[in-house]
């Protein structure tokens, strides 16, 4: 168990055959951001966070943001479109020698999840992972092949308003 105040660092190097079994491990992180919009002038009216994944893990993640005001309760919370995929779902690879999976995940932010955007003071990121078994969907022990990374872009994609 782990509380706010706790700190969790690990740091692992290992030289063997991995295998790797998750059910519903949730891990968040907590990052402060500010925004400063003026809706006299030009603002941010609609838009999206655009995450593309390529995993070579055979780990899925279900992602999610809370937007937090300044006494840290949640205003909004936006679920991705999506699951990021494990690359047990993914196409062999002969260039990594193992599958690897693309995923897009879109987090729609919408004028509701916007109007306020000036009292937000933190965001919180949640993923649940698992290591589903693609056969009957579920989670199993899984190896995990030498050299496997995850590789993440985030885009943007926003509808602004100018006011003159």
């Amino acid at each position: 168990e782990l509380f706010p105040n706790s700190n969790l660092r690990i740091k692992m190097k290992a030289n063997m055959p991995l295998n790797v079994g998750l059910d519903n491990l949730v891990l968040r992180d907590t990052f402060d951001i500010s925004f400063n919009q003026d809706p006299d002038k030009t603002r941010i009216k609609s838009g999206e966070l655009i995450v593309q994944a390529s995993n070579g893990f055979p780990i899925s993640g279900n992602l999610k943001l809370m937007l937090l005001s300044e006494n840290g309760s949640v205003m909004h919370t936006i679920v991705g479109s999506d699951v990021m995929k494990s690359s047990q779902y993914g196409a062999f690879n002969s260039s990594y020698n193992f599958s690897v999976c693309d995923s897009e995940i879109r987090f729609i932010l919408s004028e509701e999840n916007l109007i306020d955007i000036n009292d937000v003071y933190s965001m919180i990121v949640e993923s649940t992972f698992n290591t589903p078994n693609p056969a009957n969907g579920i989670s199993e022990q899984m190896s995990i092949p030498e050299n496997a990374f995850l590789a993440i872009k985030v885009k943007t994609k926003f509808k602004t308003e100018n006011k003159f």
